[in-house]
Order: C-alpha cells, then structure tokens, then sequence
C-alpha cells in the first residue's frame, strides 16, 4: 500500500515542482561537515549524515518546514514535517 501512495505522491509532486526550484544542498557537505559529526554524536546516531546536512542547510536558510517520510526529523526542535 505505502508503495502505491508514494508513486501518487511523487506524480503529483512532479506535476507541482519545477526542478530548477529545488535547492541542492550537496555544495554545502564541505562548509557544514564538522558540525555534522558533532550532531551525530549528540543524536546518538540516530540523524545520519544527510538528515543533518539537510537541517544545517534549513537552518542557516531559516526553513522551517521539510516533506518527508522521515520522522528522525522529528527529534529536531523548531522544524515541522510533513509526511505520514
């Protein structure tokens, strides 16, 4: 069933985002990687490397909002997600 509902999801999304509005965050790795296995270790591993990239980027971007299935986002304070 999750299968089902993810490919409605990413249709619709498909039909709503144009790419060239997305931000691509991977230039960052470089400026935030320090911070990132600082968090790691706070979080016990339990937000890996790419979760904190992501709200490292949201953070410094003042984002505050993330669709994801991902409810380790969850554990982040300040930050809503969207997801099931």
């Amino acid at each position: 069933k999750r299968t089902h509902s993810l490919s409605n999801i990413l249709f619709q999304l498909q039909q709503i985002v144009i790419p060239t509005d997305i931000i691509w965050v991977s230039q960052y790795t470089q400026r935030y990687y320090q911070q990132i296995l600082s968090l790691i270790l706070q979080y016990n591993g339990v937000l890996n490397f790419n979760d904190l990239l992501i709200v490292l980027y949201m953070k410094e971007h003042a984002l505050t909002e993330i669709l994801s299935f991902d409810k380790d986002f969850d554990l982040i304070p300040d930050l809503k997600r969207h997801g099931t």
